[in-house]
């Protein structure tokens, strides 16, 4: 297709940043593929250059900004997905070339450049991932030089959900493995929350195993993890939002007025978060986690280590099958049943995930090749029955969210009146992270 057009190389090297090669049909013979060149006119206009970005984060010391780079001056090795790819560096004479993973700028420019703020701002961890370098541009409208992406170290190790899927054909990790990347992650938690942050991105997938075997962070965009990962408070308010922000008869207006409502009374300013450009250092982009207080924060992000700790002393990368996904399932366990893990990892996972509804997916209805079935079922059943039993599902789910948060709210109110500090989580008995760590430590013994 390229080849068609004498000058599609300096036509494509001179396109905005963010602009797309279209498929508007696909076939086998690509002379018959209906292939354009999308302009994306309105990305560049919006980014930051490394001076702006700098200024709208004083907190971070001049010499703690990493070295920016060109991406002309970057090779393309192999794109990972939509906004994630292997480049590398351009050679120094002696050995090959260096490969880094880059993360670009896809439609709005916030996420990443909360991300690098996030990621810059926090003292550097083993465990956590920090940026290499920033990748710029110069834009073709005026000639600023704008920050399109960060680039990262590349772990040939793939993620732990890679990682744990490949074990899972070839035996379990190692007890060794497994305790390292326990600790690894619960320490990496314990180092964002002693700065007064928080981490809501936490599954197998966004957790990157380096050459010595250290599990390594990555993904801080908060904006929120998957259902499967996420902790049940989280979710209550997150179902919420999505009937707040359902278009117009998506749902019966009463109940989307309702709906908003209460996001009014649980996180308020809610309807401008995610809105306009980067504006500085803020509480990230998932308004279940800026509904909590910081105790509330910790107790979910302990809810997710303990899933996490699930999928490790468990070998399984995928916790349990879903309507929104392929996978899972895989060893015949699920979330929350246990086949491998001993019984003290047992007792650990139940106290981190504690407030779970057991037996609340298993009702549901999962993926099973294109089509979604009963979970549990025969896969024979009409669209009907799995539309109903769908729907029974989820007006269960919303009901259980809304008496949590109401219990919630009844608590908080007890607890200003009383002027009494500690847990202020409605499922209080989860450990803390130093506890959690201290567990596994004595395990080490």
């Amino acid at each position: 297709w390229s080849a068609t057009d004498p000058n599609f190389g300096e036509t494509y090297r001179t396109l905005p940043f963010g602009s797309r090669i279209v498929f508007s049909r696909l076939h086998k013979d690509i002379r018959k593929c209906q292939i354009t060149l999308l302009r994306n006119t309105q990305l560049e206009h919006t980014l930051l250059t490394p001076s702006e970005l700098a200024a709208l984060a004083p907190e971070i010391p001049a010499a703690a900004w990493p070295e920016t780079l060109d991406i002309s001056s970057l090779t393309l090795v192999r794109q990972l997905h939509d906004s994630v790819c292997i480049v590398a560096l351009p050679s120094s004479g002696t050995g090959e070339p260096q490969e880094l993973v880059m993360k670009a700028v896809m439609g709005d420019v916030k996420y990443l450049y909360h991300e690098i703020v996030s990621l810059l701002q926090l003292p550097p961890h083993r465990n956590i991932i920090r940026p290499l370098y920033i990748a710029t541009k110069k834009c073709g409208f005026g000639g600023k030089l704008g920050v399109v992406g960060m680039l990262l170290p590349f772990h040939r190790k793939g993620s732990l959900r890679d990682v744990l899927f490949a074990r899972s054909t070839a035996g379990m990790p190692a007890q060794s493995e497994q305790m390292r990347w326990a600790m690894g992650l619960t320490r990496a938690l314990l180092h964002v929350v002693s700065q007064g942050g928080y981490y809501s991105d936490l599954r197998v997938d966004n957790v990157v195993i380096a050459e010595d075997g250290e599990p390594v962070l990555v993904d801080f965009e908060q904006r929120g993890v998957w259902a499967g990962f996420s902790a049940p408070e989280v979710a209550c308010i997150e179902n919420l939002a999505g009937l707040a922000m359902s278009a117009d008869g998506e749902v019966p207006e009463a109940v989307r007025a309702e709906s908003r409502a209460k996001m009014d009374q649980f996180v308020p300013g809610w309807r401008e978060v995610g809105k306009g450009g980067y504006r500085g250092k803020r509480g990230g982009f998932s308004l279940g986690w800026l509904a909590m207080d910081a105790e509330e924060r910790e107790a979910a992000l302990v809810y997710m280590l303990g899933r996490a700790l699930w999928c490790i002393f468990e070998g399984v990368g995928m916790p349990e099958r879903a309507a929104w996904r392929f996978g899972g399932g895989e060893g015949g366990v699920e979330f929350p049943a246990y086949r491998r893990s001993g019984l003290r990892e047992r007792e650990l996972i139940d106290r981190c995930t504690r407030g779970r509804v057991n037996g609340r997916w298993e009702r549901g209805v999962v993926r099973l090749g294109s089509r979604i079935v009963l979970n549990g079922g025969e896969g024979s059943e009409t669209a009907d029955v799995v539309q109903q039993a769908a729907k029974e599902w989820w007006i269960e789910e919303l009901e259980i969210g809304e008496s949590f948060l109401g219990e919630r709210e009844r608590k908080r109110k007890a607890r200003r009146e009383s002027g009494e500090m500690g847990d202020s989580s409605v499922f209080g008995g989860r450990p803390r992270l130093a506890e959690v760590l201290a567990i596994l430590e004595n395990w080490e013994v």
